[in-house]
């Protein structure tokens, strides 16, 4: 049998069979959200539907642990093996024997860079969509964080930030329902929001409340505080929305890149866009950053202890995800330019590798 075939043959044996175990894993993490859509009365084959497009995202994740994994395990098999010394007294490099498998890292990485830039996005939002109705039947989750929200008359709301009831950094404006002029401005660092059951309202409790009224005159606009300012939503007058706002997760690649192109002048919001872009990048080219890295530590782990690959590979999996998730915290300041920091952590990896794999050779 031809050596690249015998090499990638047993990768491949074992990335599926990783694969399998990894994803299974991961769909263990769904189990009570879909006992709790269950729990409402949706038929099997909607949740049969939710749980497929739920694949697109656990592959996103377990696609790149197991390249990485796979590449441990074979590496340190043929090593311990002594295949690997033979191979080599032959007179093949390192990077003769390891091809085969970078080969198939690449191309592993191009079915991520597309799963995670265009079917991901898409199924997640399909999800939103086939779970309207559920998520309508909580009123609470009819406000949205990061859009604004211009489904109740006379108001336009817009929340960065909701955490079940509790939401941070509020922007109201207050519209005359005839011409739709904006009468006032509230701004508010944290507010609840709860629902009144007995008047058919959401009630927005706004907290330190800062209310403008706005005059056709900009010098003749009225200031005012209030610790604690109540806005009523009538839910006889909501107007549900035809079509589910899509949040950044759940738009596509290109269409990210329209709307930071489209909203360049306003950096804030560019960047956040920015920083999503290369984050869909970013986790695409990973099955070929970890197998770069899990090759020469799968060849030193049986050097030294069998659990020395997997404890470095495992650090080397929590390096790679904190960086997306330091970007994503400061998405908020692009001065700082958040999209660059999860390339840090990739550049380092690659290098690394490259270097042990040069020095193992």
């Amino acid at each position: 049998m031809n050596l690249g075939n015998y090499i990638l043959r047993n990768y491949i044996i074992i990335f599926i069979s990783t694969l399998l175990l990894v994803t299974f894993t991961m769909c263990l993490l769904s189990i009570p959200k879909i006992v709790s859509i269950l729990s409402k009365g949706v038929e099997i084959k909607i949740v049969g539907i939710y749980f497929y497009n739920l694949l697109s995202y656990f592959l996103s994740y377990s696609i790149p642990i197991s390249a990485l994994f796979s590449s441990l395990l074979l590496f340190g098999r043929i090593s311990v093996d002594s295949e690997l010394s033979a191979m080599k007294s032959s007179g093949l490099s390192l990077w003769q024997i390891s091809s085969p498998v970078i080969f198939v890292a690449l191309l592993i990485s191009l079915f991520c860079l597309y799963n995670n830039s265009i079917i991901y996005p898409q199924k997640r939002y399909e999800n939103r969509v086939l779970l309207q109705d559920i998520d309508t039947s909580d009123p609470i989750k009819l406000l949205d964080e990061g859009r604004s929200i211009r489904d109740f008359p006379g108001y336009i709301i817009y929340i960065q930030e909701k955490d079940n009831n509790k939401v941070k950094d509020l922007i109201i404006y207050e519209l005359n329902k005839k011409n739709e002029s904006i009468i006032s401005c509230i701004q508010a660092r944290e507010g609840l929001i709860e629902l009144d059951k007995s008047n058919n309202q959401l009630l927005i409790e706004l907290y330190d409340a800062r209310i403008e009224s706005i005059s056709n005159n900009i010098d003749k606009n009225q200031y005012a505080y209030a610790q604690k300012y109540s806005i009523p939503l009538d839910l006889n007058e909501w107007k549900k929305p035809s079509k589910i706002f899509k949040k950044r997760r759940d738009m596509t690649l290109p269409e990210l890149i329209l709307n930071a192109r489209n909203d360049s002048e306003q950096k804030f919001i560019a960047g956040q866009y920015w920083v999503r872009i290369h984050q869909r990048i970013y986790m695409g080219i990973a099955p070929l950053t970890f197998v770069l890295i899990g090759i020469p530590l799968g060849i030193k782990s049986h050097r030294k202890e069998s659990s020395y690959g997997m404890i470095l590979s495992l650090l080397v999996i929590f390096i790679f995800y904190c960086l997306i998730l330091i970007a994503d915290i400061l998405d908020n300041n692009p001065s700082l330019n958040p999209w660059l920091i999860p390339w840090i952590g990739s550049l380092l990896i690659q290098g690394y590798g490259l270097y042990l794999i040069k020095k193992l050779n």
